[in-house]
């Protein structure tokens, strides 16, 4: 009962609608919308009138695929076909080379309809995605290509399922390659499986890799059957280098194809790295025994460097005895040294004695700069002098920077002494006179007053006038000849000051007396 209610209303329905837009068109007849013609989707209403879709041309009131039929013009239905030609042998439409058609898509077309030229191969480039008609393709843009887990086969130009494991069956070389680059589809005959090139064996648990196997030491490596498989049980993979290597007491040869035992200084050997890997800078000597390179000297089996001269290393004071200088030499924290109170001559090949300052007999300047610096042995007096444009200090005990003179900046009074001689010091940094001293003639001179013991007229300082003062004969300071000492106001008078001199005591002295 419920189903023919439904029956009903169907039918009630599509009498509703043809009384409501009246009944379809055909080809040729007016329309008003899209689907109001008849009698198949090949047919399309456009500016009102029925006409054939594109692709599709009018034949016997019929809409007929472009393709296989009679073709004149570009820019007719076959041109609107992508890789079509109008071919001008035969006036018919025909698909280029590569391409085949194929049966039109439209829901009511029938199988003869043709409006499409499909690719024939995997990889052919394509406008449309009904182009790609081999099973398990996909339109990628402007070619055709397999779907996601899916190559394409080489044989009927398809697309093939990818494999899971070594060992799956496969086709062709691309179904294996998407699990290892190294695998290939080998067999003797269909079908084959997914196996290992050459050289290359299953490394994984999950039957997913093929690892290479090391022909030679060094090359990389993840697992130990990488190295093992043809370099044999003397070979290793290293961990942290990854690479394979000999085991634990052996080296790899010259070539990389075998392992040596390692061997000590003397023994037996055919390859240096043998004897170089226990005992460094050592070589296989023509005698088959490993022996000390060039330069280097067997000491408690071990191989030292020879010493050349004063500071190279040392494995002990023989080293430097024998190669360097046989007196005054020691090794010393590793290096040949000369023994205390001796220094290195300017070669470094000898130990001089020591000198211990400025002044010091000597031979070499390294005497001299060794204890103290800017000090060189003077070639004439042989004795440690400082270098050019430095001066010793007041103790002698050092080379310090030339100065500039008075009040030029110093460090300490010997600077001040070179340049200016005397009575002079460092003061506040600054070179000056002592106290109670006088700067004379380039000079400080200590300042004495009239009747104090002298040794140079320069002495002798005055309030005025200090060029009439000298040291007499008995070495003591003095007014010159004609000239009268004031020993109250340290001066030396000519005859006018002298009645001065006299007279003013004379009159202090009266009035003194009257205040009494």
């Amino acid at each position: 009962m419920k189903g023919a209610t439904i029956f009903v209303t169907i039918i009630w329905l599509t009498k509703f609608a043809f009384n409501s837009f009246g009944s379809a068109a055909t080809l040729g007849e007016a329309c008003n919308f899209a689907n109001s013609c008849e009698p198949d989707s090949s047919v399309i209403c456009e500016e009102n009138i029925c006409k054939c879709r594109q692709r599709f041309h009018e034949e016997s009131g019929q809409c007929l695929a472009a393709l296989g039929k009679a073709c004149s013009i570009v820019g007719d239905e076959c041109a609107a076909i992508p890789y079509a030609l109008c071919d001008a042998d035969d006036g018919l439409c025909k698909c280029i080379r590569g391409y085949e058609p194929l049966h039109g898509d439209f829901p009511s077309a029938s199988p003869a309809d043709k409006i499409h030229c499909a690719a024939t191969k995997i990889g052919d480039h394509c406008l449309e995605p009904q182009q790609c008609r081999r099973p398990y393709s996909q339109f990628d843009g402007d070619r055709c290509g397999c779907k996601p887990g899916y190559v394409p086969d080489n044989k009927d130009d398809g697309c093939l399922l990818n494999v899971s494991h070594l060992g799956d069956n496969c086709r062709n070389g691309a179904q294996c390659r998407t699990l290892d680059p190294n695998t290939t589809c080998k067999g003797p005959k269909e079908p084959k499986t997914c196996t290992c090139k050459k050289d290359y064996f299953v490394g994984d648990a999950f039957n997913k890799k093929c690892l290479s196997a090391a022909r030679k030491y060094g090359e990389a490596c993840q697992s130990l059957s990488e190295c093992t498989l043809r370099l044999g049980v003397d070979a290793k993979c290293s961990k942290t280098e990854q690479v394979c290597v000999c085991i634990d007491g052996l080296v790899p040869s010259i070539d990389k194809s075998i392992c040596l035992p390692r061997r000590e200084l003397n023994d037996f050997c055919v390859q240096d790295q043998q004897c170089s890997e226990n005992a460094p800078n050592s070589e296989c000597a023509a005698n088959f025994k490993c022996s000390c390179v060039e330069g280097f000297e067997e000491i408690q089996a071990t191989c030292f460097k020879i010493p050349q001269q004063i500071g190279d290393s040392c494995a002990d004071s023989s080293q430097c005895i024998s190669h360097v200088t046989s007196e005054n030499i020691v090794c010393r924290d590793g290096f040949c040294q000369c023994t205390p109170g001796h220094t290195p001559n300017a070669e470094f090949k000898e130990c001089l004695p020591g000198v211990f300052g400025i002044g010091s007999p000597c031979v070499e300047n390294a005497q001299c700069s060794e204890n103290v610096e800017h000090t060189i042995c003077d070639t004439f007096e042989r004795r440690c002098v400082c270098k050019r444009d430095f001066v010793p200090s007041a103790d002698n005990s050092r080379c310090l920077p030339r100065t500039g003179g008075l009040f030029d900046q110093c460090v300490d009074a010997g600077q001040c002494a070179a340049e200016i001689g005397g009575e002079v010091d460092c003061i506040n940094g600054i070179c000056n006179c002592k106290a109670n001293c006088h700067y004379l003639d380039g000079t400080c001179w200590q300042s004495k007053l009239l009747q104090d013991a002298c040794t140079d007229s320069r002495e002798c300082r005055l309030a005025e006038y200090s060029q009439r003062a000298e040291c007499d004969a008995s070495g003591f300071c003095a007014c010159r000849a004609n000239l009268t000492a004031n020993l109250f106001a340290n001066t030396c008078n000519s005859g006018a000051h002298i009645v001065a001199s006299f007279a003013i005591p004379a009159l202090l002295l009266a009035f003194l007396q009257l205040l009494t």
